[in-house]
């Protein structure tokens, strides 16, 4: 008997025997998604703090549309001449996570940038990353 299984045994006669739980991941995940799902739900906020969170969604979506009259240009698609003064004033820097760097964006063939181009307005119009 090693001294670890001599102290177990020491435990367990003081009465600090170890009550191991089996725990089941799959239980485990969805009783933790239920709590903080309910603890994340707004109807279980102060009414004070519900009203708050509403005003102020009021005032971005106000201020959204302001800087929208403001200057309207600001919601349009990328064109070709902004991706080539972008692509000309690059400084050599390390690649990005796919390994690319901007001298390999700036050195493509035209229907290359085109085709780079047509994903970034993409991404723009539905509000989030390509996965490719």
């Amino acid at each position: 008997m090693n001294t670890t299984q001599i102290w177990r045994e020491i435990k367990k006669i003081k009465g600090y025997a170890p009550t191991a739980k089996t725990v089941n991941p799959k239980v485990e995940v969805n009783r933790l998604a239920d709590h903080f799902t309910t603890r994340a739900d707004q109807t279980t906020l102060p009414k004070n703090i519900i009203t708050a969170l509403k005003e102020q969604l009021l005032l971005r979506q106000s201020n959204l549309a302001a800087a929208k009259q403001i200057n309207p240009d600001t919601n349009r698609l990328f064109t070709f001449h902004e991706l080539e003064n972008v692509l000309r004033r690059h400084r050599k820097t390390a690649p990005g996570e796919k390994g690319f760097t901007y001298t390999f964006f700036a050195k493509a063939q035209r229907s290359f940038k085109k085709r780079i181009l047509n994903l970034f307005n993409q991404s723009w119009i539905e509000g989030k990353l390509s996965e490719h």
